[in-house]
């Protein structure tokens, strides 16, 4: 062989490191390495190997409160809000029951892979079913318990939420609202330089079935207000706050709700005051419990023992880590 001359082989390998660098050698979500097979979907929602994603915008279609629909060019960190419901028929407990405000859950948007999904992560339950009746109760101890953890999904191609079809891809189109809000640049600056440890986390939490926690319980006259950290698990807000508290210091301290708060919003709120647990789901007093009645049944609000990080070093007592709080906190940018 001449060697002024590069062999084919060599040239093959050269190219397809090329392409999938450049993210253009794709195969219906597989990429052909030499008749290896990289299949991102399985490398990622199965496997959890999220250092395959890209930092790479996502084209998202939103939908505002006031039911328009325009677009967002999502960035890595950015935090996707949803609200309402179209479809939920059984309003007995519901997420938008027992949470003020317009904003009801959030997702964290991580990347794309090389074939050009778009990927976000959420605390929510395994079920597929809106209504949580079916997986909450109360326990013995007096515990909020719901069957839920952390999970990762993909989004799909640019704008395509609400037309792809396939099982592995989240769809908002039940919901009312859904759209995203960007950290100020000195956060996503701080958030950057620690994206390794940031997505150890995640990764650790995926394999381990890091689970959902209400933060929550009661006995038979106080209700109690959980802030223990990551150590019993997250609702979806917290979660966000404590990655980006624990692993690049940045703090939202103004996205929780007082108790106060909650007791306005369960006794005076239309939505709040029909948020109950159902008796066959409450195993310490088998009797339906409406929030609203807490405080005329003698219940009060107390603190367990804050969790100490490092924006809260006094342990004071915050509240609970809100959507809508967060939605609307100063360090969040429109986009």
């Amino acid at each position: 062989m001449d060697k002024g001359l590069i062999s084919f082989s060599i040239l093959k390998r050269i190219l397809i490191h090329t392409f999938i660098n450049m993210g253009l050698l794709s195969c219906g979500g597989a990429v052909n390495l030499g008749g290896t097979q990289i299949n991102f979907k399985k490398q990622i929602l199965q496997e959890y190997n999220i250092e395959l994603l890209r930092d790479e915008p996502y084209i998202f279609q939103a939908r505002g409160e006031n039911g328009n629909y325009f677009y967002q060019k999502l960035r890595r960190w950015d935090i996707i809000f949803t609200g309402g419901l179209y479809h939920a028929e059984d309003h007995s407990i519901t997420l938008h029951k027992l949470i003020p405000g317009n904003f009801l859950h959030t997702f964290l948007y991580l990347g794309k892979d090389g074939d050009g999904n778009g990927y976000v992560i959420e605390l929510n339950q395994y079920e597929n079913n809106e209504n949580l009746s079916d997986t909450m109760s109360v326990d013995l101890t007096g515990s909020l318990k719901i069957d839920a953890g952390i999970m990762i999904h993909s989004i799909g191609k640019d704008d395509n939420i609400s037309k792809v079809k396939d099982a592995y891809t989240i769809n908002f189109g039940n919901k009312e609202i859904y759209m995203a809000k960007r950290l100020n640049k000195r956060f996503l600056k701080k958030i950057n330089k620690n994206k390794d440890a940031i997505f150890g986390r995640i990764k650790n939490d995926l394999k381990n079935n890091y689970p959902y926690q209400i933060p929550i319980n009661f006995d038979l006259t106080k209700i109690y207000i959980i802030d223990d950290g990551f150590k019993n698990g997250s609702s979806c807000t917290e979660y966000i706050y404590l990655l980006f508290e624990k692993y690049a210091k940045v703090c939202l301290n103004d996205i929780f709700t007082s108790t106060d708060e909650f007791l306005n919003y369960f006794k005076n709120d239309p939505e709040g005051k029909k948020a109950y647990i159902p008796a066959k789901k409450n195993f310490l007093t088998h009797k339906d419990i409406y929030l609203s009645e807490f405080t005329e049944n003698g219940f009060t609000f107390n603190y367990k023992k804050p969790y100490k990080g490092f924006c809260n070093p006094s342990m004071k007592n915050r509240g609970i880590a809100t959507p809508s709080k967060l939605y609307h906190s100063k360090y969040l940018l429109d986009i």
